[in-house]
């Protein structure tokens, strides 16, 4: 399955619901101070309320940047929200130990309540922190667009120049087949482009086999359709012709890290 929108909005509902709880837990540690003696009270309880509502702050914190997290849009914004919950996490475990070690016996059995709700917290805010710092589908679209299109769209360059040749040669059955194939050729190029863009968009493995096959099919349609045209070219249109094929070794690279991304996040 791979990590849509409705999936990550699906963890951020868990999030909540298990939130919810974590918070009831919150409010179990606070009560668990009101039954000590008087003396407590006038004592220790002060730096165990203080302590309860450094936990409150550290968990609004967390909200706050889990929330940030989910919406963030580029690799620099998720990584410095991320950052922020493990720090306030820390902050809060480091807080909460802290209360444990001033706590009565009856405060540390509600502080290991709290600590139950906390670890279950935790697991689902761990999903939705592996899925918005590893959107390979994002990464996907980036080097497509930054990379693969201005390679994939280098080797129309050189079939054009061929094709603008090839209208003022004198015709000839080598060059109606020259200016056919380049035409296929170009064409294939067309299908690779869209090949890559459905690939990045699917949402199954079936999808991403079937685009993959395809592009597979091009590929090798446009290898042959290249062999066949260099029987039928000579001088600068052969040079024109290697262009080509340099430039297409250039995008396959990159295409393949596309694919590598689409499988990482299927």
């Amino acid at each position: 399955m791979r990590a849509t929108i409705k999936m990550k909005l699906g963890l951020a509902f868990g999030v909540v619901i298990a939130l919810s709880a974590f918070t009831a837990g919150l409010g179990i540690v606070k009560l668990a101070g009101f039954d000590a003696s008087l003396n407590d009270m006038l004592q220790g309880p002060a730096q165990r309320v203080n302590l309860v509502n450094d936990l409150e702050k550290d968990l609004l914190q967390i909200v706050r940047n889990e929330k940030n997290l989910i919406l963030a849009d580029n690799p620099a914004d998720v990584a410095s929200y991320d950052n922020k919950i493990l720090a306030f996490r820390r902050d809060l475990v480091a807080v909460k130990d802290k209360l444990n070690g001033l706590s009565t016996e009856e405060g540390r059995q509600k502080i290991q309540e709290f600590d139950s709700l906390w670890q279950q917290y935790l697991a689902n805010q761990d999903k939705v922190r592996t899925f918005a710092s590893h959107d390979t589908q994002q990464e996907a679209r980036d080097l497509t667009l930054s990379k693969g299109s201005p390679a994939i769209a280098a080797t129309v360059v050189p079939l054009n120049q061929i094709a603008q040749h090839l209208t003022t040669a004198t015709p000839s059955a080598e060059v109606v087949r020259a200016s056919y194939l380049i035409g296929q050729m170009l064409h294939g190029i067309a299908r690779l482009q869209d090949d890559d863009a459905n690939y990045i968009m699917a949402t199954t493995d079936q999808a991403l086999d079937t685009y993959s096959h395809a592009t597979e099919t091009a590929l090798a349609d446009l290898h042959d359709q290249a062999a066949t045209l260099r029987g039928l070219l000579s001088g600068p249109d052969l040079a024109q012709l290697d262009q080509f094929g340099q430039h297409l070794d250039q995008w396959l690279p990159i295409h393949n890290q596309v694919l590598q991304l689409g499988r990482d996040d299927s």
